[in-house]
């Protein structure tokens, strides 16, 4: 069950998905080629200027509204552990 006190069901609807974890060679895993020893890249959103998910990151550092970054790895969490890519 979410926790639509920290984000509302618009704002977990809306933040834009990468999808990263379905491409391999995603953009991010480039911009990390050589510079440092990582299994996977896998970032669940972009961060954006003006972005929900900008906003939410912001109550999360600044307000220190914490609870958000938890419920953020358990959306993401939820979404890995449906498409198995933990277990390969």
């Amino acid at each position: 069950m979410r926790n639509e006190t920290l984000i509302c069901t618009e704002c977990f609807v809306v933040i834009p998905r990468t999808d990263f974890h379905n491409i391999p060679d995603n953009p991010v895993a480039q911009l990390l080629w050589g510079r440092c020893r990582i299994e996977e890249q896998l970032p669940f959103s972009l961060y954006t200027k003006g972005s929900r998910m900008r906003r939410l990151i912001h109550n999360m550092k600044y307000n220190g509204v914490k609870e958000i970054g938890t419920e953020l790895g358990r959306i993401y969490g939820h979404l890995l552990n449906h498409q198995d890519i933990l277990t390969e």
